[in-house]
């Protein structure tokens, strides 16, 4: 709360998640406990993470990278950054850091160094990166046989009926627009099952935690948007007439 208090447009979500990183001090000292009472005349410290910046001048935002060693990168991408180079080519985050820790590996499709998961534009969070040929295959494998689990959140347009919920409903490329994704009948899309709650609610509104199982394109974006809670502000899976 102390945190919330002090900064500009921080949530006690995000506060927390700093806090149990190691990233507050309260008089020179770590504290990881979100709970902990500040006293009158104490100091906290938040410390930022390095920040890795980007060789042409506003070409792209900066990076905030989260973990460093020599078999994996852990980034922060941030809205509006592509994970890979798309047919446009142009920056993205793959394209940064291989020019900040390269050279990176990259199997069969070129411009995905290290790329092993992948975030959409205007995606913000969490990506790991390999480093070595090694990482990159043992990571790919991690990610294909399901062992490892995402967490995202979101906020959706609309009142959930319930408070948790599965959404089980097969996706692939839509009929009416082949350039995005919908939900099939079942023996025609690919297996796509997502778990979500509701972290609280507000007028018209709801802020989520999304688990998905699968990992299909554009999943949570389509997925909430088949039960009538699309994304807020997604310009393509949006609600009708919004």
């Amino acid at each position: 709360l102390a945190i919330v208090a002090a900064t500009e447009g921080i949530s006690r979500s995000r506060a927390q998640t700093w806090i149990r990183a190691g990233r507050v001090e309260v008089d020179g000292e770590f504290e990881d406990r979100p709970g902990f009472h500040v006293r009158a005349h104490q100091t906290v410290k938040l410390r930022a993470r390095e920040v890795v910046e980007t060789r042409e001048e506003g070409a792209a935002p900066a990076l905030e990278l989260l973990h460093e060693d020599a078999d994996l990168l852990v980034v922060l991408k941030p809205a509006g950054l592509l994970t890979h180079a798309n047919l446009a080519g142009g920056r993205s985050l793959a394209s940064i850091l291989q020019e900040s820790h390269g050279p990176l590996p990259e199997r069969s499709e070129p411009g995905r160094w290290g790329i092993v998961h992948r975030l959409d534009r205007d995606t913000s969070g969490v990506l790991v990166v390999a480093r070595t040929s090694a990482a990159l295959e043992s990571l790919q494998a991690a990610f294909r046989d399901r062992r490892v689990q995402k967490t995202y959140e979101g906020i959706v347009l609309g009142a959930p009926r319930f408070d948790s919920d599965w959404i089980d409903a097969p996706l692939g490329r839509s009929p009416k627009h082949p350039d995005r994704q919908s939900v099939l009948t079942v023996g025609e899309g690919r297996e796509a099952l997502t778990y979500w709650e509701v972290i609280e609610r507000f007028d018209g509104f709801a802020h989520v935690r999304l688990q998905p199982k699968t990992g299909r394109t554009h999943q949570l974006r389509v997925h909430l948007a088949s039960i009538d809670l699309p994304i807020l502000a997604d310009s393509v899976y949006r609600a009708r007439g919004g």
